[in-house]
């Protein structure tokens, strides 16, 4: 199939999803197929966030990838990892002192 034009998500016929909400419960059924209940599409969103962060991305690439409009939204997950990568480092550095 050539696309041309604007390039929309196809459902199961072949046809664009017609709105948000179908693409909601178009994902919610892929999580339930991949056995990972309880999720949406928000909380893969925000998932994938917390990996981009983890991996060293900076909040304008987090920002970038996930359409955010502020980058404050994105520095939500980059000061989480930040802590994270900072308290095992100061744990580190305790454990290497000798009393």
């Amino acid at each position: 199939m050539t696309v041309q034009g604007e390039t929309n998500l196809l459902n199961q016929n072949g046809l664009p999803l017609k709105n948000v909400e179908t693409l909601r419960q178009r994902v919610r059924r892929w999580c339930d197929a991949a056995e990972l209940p309880n999720r949406a599409s928000h909380g893969i969103r925000k998932g994938l966030a917390e990996l981009l962060a983890r991996a060293g991305c900076s909040s304008h690439e987090i920002m970038v990838i996930l359409t955010h409009n502020k980058a404050q939204t994105s520095e939500v997950y980059t000061k989480g990892a930040e802590r994270k990568i900072l308290s095992r480092s100061a744990m580190s550095n305790l454990r290497g002192l000798k009393w």
